[in-house]
């Protein structure tokens, strides 16, 4: 049996919520196994009880259940300080693509499909504690440094640079634990789950790559959406040699809390080209346009000249994901619109949103 990797803290504690007996025991023994201590939980009302009394170090929370589904269990624990920072993961049919977006919208990070596979199972709950507690160990570090700011103001710029190198490695460590997990996976689904996961870190640790030199606060767009670009090609290696890119970028300073949420969408946008824009032997060119307009308003624009556009695959339940989640990042962070075209050939995906209007989210 192999043990979580918990060092010398106690085993970690999982609260599995589900109305299904037969689900909740399956859970209990796929995840004792491991040497997790599993908490279960018949309803809505029993998770809350336990969230709040237990604090667990992870949520599996089914989304349909009678009486408070979970949709409102975990509208009330992102409500509550106490239980707002435990995360929570979707048990939902695969088939429920619009439900899934639903609850990522509430405070989600994840879900595990239904009937469970042992494997899928294990990989997201291991993937998501190793995140929680590298989130809290980032978090110590933060409130370390801000006491020590107060105290100091001059060791403001050694700090911000210590931070930084921080953040780099931990995404660094997270993106080789992923690695290490994908090299004990057997199944296709859910190494594609992972190395997806992996390919969204390294977009953020790109902008933390970038920050500029100084202030460590800000990063040139046009120097960083080509680096990502580069980075994702090597992903597709069927049409590697086939599609190239373009880009038109006039020079652009955004802050971070702005610049990875936009390169998230970048990277979900161009992964949609790359992924079925150009088959059975297709060339062509991948092009990324921004467009400033009045007000600090800019205007991102990703383009092919491959197959051509379905409208049915940008919205509702037919889209991806991944297109779901960069129409969040675009209208839930970035306070923008995404919009889909058809272009002269090809297709063309727009974006917008300002360069210093965003606004914190808790």
């Amino acid at each position: 049996m192999n043990e979580p990797d918990c060092g010398n803290r106690e085993p970690y504690t999982i609260l599995a919520v589900d109305d299904i007996p037969e689900n909740l025991h399956l859970l209990q023994q796929i995840l004792s196994a491991e040497g997790y201590l599993v908490r279960a939980a018949p309803s809505g009302e029993r998770a809350l009880y336990f969230a709040r009394t237990a604090h667990p170090d992870l949520i599996l929370l089914d989304l349909r259940m009678p009486v408070m589904d979970g949709y409102e269990v975990c509208r009330q624990l992102k409500a509550e300080e106490r239980t707002r920072e435990i995360p929570v993961l979707f048990i939902s049919a695969l088939n429920e693509t619009a439900d899934i977006v639903r609850g990522f919208e509430l405070g989600g990070v994840d879900y595990i499909a239904k009937p469970f596979r042992t494997e899928e199972v294990l990989a997201r709950v291991r993937t998501h504690l190793t995140l929680r507690r590298l989130q809290l160990h980032m978090e110590s570090v933060v409130r370390c440094r801000t006491t020590e700011l107060e105290a100091a103001v001059q060791r403001q710029e050694v700090l911000l640079r210590e931070i930084h190198h921080r953040t780099r490695n931990n995404m660094t460590v997270m993106m080789n634990l992923i690695e290490m997990q994908l090299q004990k996976t057997r199944d296709p689904a859910t190494m594609e789950d992972l190395r997806t996961l992996q390919e969204r870190i390294h977009t953020m640790a790109l902008v933390q790559q970038n920050l500029h030199q100084i202030e460590l606060t800000y990063v040139q767009l046009e120097q960083l959406v080509p680096q990502l670009c580069d980075a994702m090609l090597p992903r597709y290696p069927h049409i590697q040699e086939r599609v190239r890119f373009d880009f038109d970028l006039p020079p652009l300073k955004l802050p971070v809390d702005i610049a990875i949420p936009v390169n998230m969408v970048v990277r979900e946008l161009v992964s949609n080209c790359l992924r079925h824009a150009f088959p059975d032997g297709r060339s062509g060119t991948v092009r990324v346009r921004l467009q400033p307009q009045a007000d600090g308003l800019q205007k991102l624009f990703v383009l092919d000249d491959g197959k051509g556009y379905t409208a049915a695959a940008d919205s509702g339940p037919a889209a991806g994901l991944g297109l779901q989640l960069a129409r969040m990042l675009v209208e839930h962070q970035l306070e923008g619109s995404l919009d889909f075209s058809a272009a002269q050939p090809g297709t063309s995906a727009c974006f917008s949103f300002r360069d210093n209007g965003y606004s914190a989210r808790v």
